[in-house]
């Protein structure tokens, strides 16, 4: 029976983390409107939260980070910068010390839609810890930053 419950707990845990991320995401009344899909979601909160190091800087971010951090192809974070540059929540410009590289910045109303998807999370994880008790809730503010902290500090990802 042991063997069988250490096998099933990974699995239960990732389906938890995936319900649980997918329902947090759906509950936002701009995504689920259809107003931006969850990858331009992810993209727009990637520009906002990359650190900078030597793949972005205070001008903008390459697309191929973009890419490489959200684990799709090129193509796809083409296809979501067009769609993000249709909305004016990015621009691409090319670097002004190689031409040949392009870089992407959050604009004005890009910040403040952010801003705006930001409140709506804030307010749904109010009615979470108001639903789960004070208790609960910080018991699984502790569990989660101690899975994160783990999950960041792993020696590789096939660990």
């Amino acid at each position: 029976m042991k063997e069988a419950t250490e096998k099933l707990a990974p699995e239960a845990l990732l389906a938890a983390a995936r319900r649980f991320t997918r329902a947090t995401i759906a509950s936002n009344k701009l995504i689920a409107s259809g107003e931006l899909s969850q990858a331009e979601w992810h993209l727009l909160w990637l520009l906002k939260n990359l650190p900078l190091n030597n793949l972005s800087n205070r001008s903008g971010v390459r697309p191929s980070e973009l890419a490489h951090r959200q684990q799709v192809t090129a193509g796809n974070v083409a296809q979501q910068l067009r769609r993000l540059e249709e909305k004016r929540f990015v621009i691409r410009s090319h670097d002004a010390n190689d031409r040949r590289v392009v870089l992407v910045q959050l604009t004005a109303r890009g910040e403040k839609f952010l801003e705006s998807v930001r409140e709506d999370f804030v307010k749904h994880f109010q009615k979470l810890i108001a639903h789960l008790g004070k208790q609960e809730a910080s018991h699984l503010t502790r569990l989660l930053l101690s899975a994160a902290e783990f999950m960041e500090h792993m020696d590789s990802p096939n660990d």
